[in-house]
């Protein structure tokens, strides 16, 4: 067509400032031929989840392991590869945990699940079906032993490095695994892309802004137990919704005429494509005009500054000395992460103020508020969101999130339409032999 290419390779896309355009080299994977056009405007939508990552690192530490090694992408084989087996699987989200149940659906021996956090959604699932699974938090594997030996390296977290290894700890051990499977998530698929488009990446955890000298907190939940913490010099964007300093509402700021199409909220992801990419149609039409360079950058330090003051689980990832006192403390004086949780549910409601001025910025058909308060539509999107975790906590040994015995609560927020539940349990439905499952 005119305007749509299909069958199409993009292989490079390079800004020339003397032009003011973008020259794209592009490739007919079914004729063969190769085009370059120009272009004034270029948004990169190849999805944040656009390739399987595969960390070199990790795959170094399991050099000499002589069982299998899948990443979530390759399920084909799945029941193969782990029915009546011993299973490790690297990671702690959604992919993790649905391949887990899967595993035991299928007729898994075993299933380890490896984190190195301790609050993934994994950790959600109260009982799993059989026991048949074990977690393994704040870990990673760190060597192989006898080709089927993963030994276990323990973990903290650190604020710069994010993760470091746990001095004096004795590594665990994990005997006769057969299969990996690496639920390491995705990467984005920049290879399009010249080089100079892409350097904002970089800073995500490293990137700081200054903290003026009368910053001061708002007083929250964890204020009682942490006191006055004094502000650092320098915070660091990661741990806030700007995350890239160099990206303002997904503009580069050095060239605005490049543009990102991200996923910033894990929840909803679908319906953020959705809002960002109306809010970059009003941005390219001239919808919603874009403050100066300087501008962009400054409302990037009000917005980031704005969070480190009102939400402590920002403030937490954005300020080493907050980070470290709290968990000095944690251990004794909030032992079950009460104070934390209650913060961090204030900060669950200010992702959607931030998702709801996107939409209005976007100027959404959707409506579920302002930057600085949920509407109706907004507050039940957002307590939408517990239902999910409240039935990961209230699993049996034999039911699994997916078994709901009343699912009239999963409904459209948009229009109405009750979900149906399933007609048996999950781990009972064959779905070869059974053709109404719901």
């Amino acid at each position: 067509g005119r305007y749509v290419q299909f069958l199409t390779t993009v292989q490079n896309v390079i800004w020339t400032d003397a032009e003011q355009k973008f020259t794209v080299t592009s490739h007919n994977t079914l004729t063969g031929q190769t085009a370059t056009q120009k272009y004034d405007k270029c948004i990169w939508a190849a999805g944040d989840q656009g390739l399987p990552y595969m960390p070199q690192a990790l795959l170094q530490k399991l050099d000499g392991f002589n069982g299998k090694i899948i990443h979530s992408t390759d399920t084909a084989n799945f029941g193969d590869d782990v029915r009546g087996k011993r299973i490790l699987i690297v990671g702690g989200s959604y992919s993790a945990e649905d391949l887990a149940l899967v595993a035991c659906k299928v007729g898994v021996e075993k299933a380890y699940i490896v984190t190195r956090c301790d609050d993934s959604a994994v950790t959600w699932t109260k009982q799993w079906p059989g026991d048949k699974v074990e977690l393994l938090l704040k870990q990673t594997p760190m060597a192989v032993e006898s080709g089927s030996t993963i030994l276990m390296q323990k973990l903290k977290w650190v604020i710069d490095s994010q993760y470091e290894n746990e001095e004096g700890a004795e590594p665990g051990r994990l005997e006769n695994i057969d299969t990996i499977v690496l639920c390491t998530g995705y990467r984005r698929q920049f290879d399009m892309l010249a080089p100079e488009l892409t350097e904002w990446k970089k800073g995500q955890h490293t990137n700081t802004f200054p903290v003026p000298e009368d910053w001061t907190m708002a007083e929250n939940s964890l204020t009682p137990l942490l006191g006055d913490v004094p502000p650092p010099k320098e915070a660091r964007y990661f741990g806030t919704f700007v995350a890239w300093s160099d990206l303002y509402r997904g503009v580069l700021i050095d060239n605005p005429n490049m543009m990102f199409l991200r996923t910033d909220h894990d929840d909803y992801p679908i319906l953020v494509i959705d809002s960002n990419a109306w809010l970059l149609m009003q941005i390219v039409t001239g919808g919603r005009p874009l403050p100066s360079a300087e501008g962009m950058k400054k409302e990037n330090i009000d917005q980031a500054l704005f969070e480190m003051k009102h939400y402590p689980q920002a403030r937490y990832f954005m300020d080493q000395g907050y980070c470290e006192k709290y968990t000095a403390l944690q251990p004794e004086s909030d032992p079950t992460w009460k104070l934390y949780e209650e913060a961090e549910a204030k900060s669950n409601r200010y992702d959607f103020q931030v998702l709801a001025r996107t939409m209005q910025e976007g100027k959404h058909p959707a409506n579920i508020g302002t930057y600085e308060a949920l509407n109706e539509q907004g507050e039940t999107l957002h307590d939408y969101g517990y239902l999910s975790y409240y039935h990961r906590c209230h699993t049996t040994t034999n039911t699994t999130f997916r078994d709901v015995k009343d699912a009239s609560k999963f409904k459209s927020r948009f229009t109405g339409t009750e979900s149906v539940p399933l007609k048996e349990l999950w781990m009972d439905l064959d779905e070869n032999t059974d053709k109404n499952l719901v």
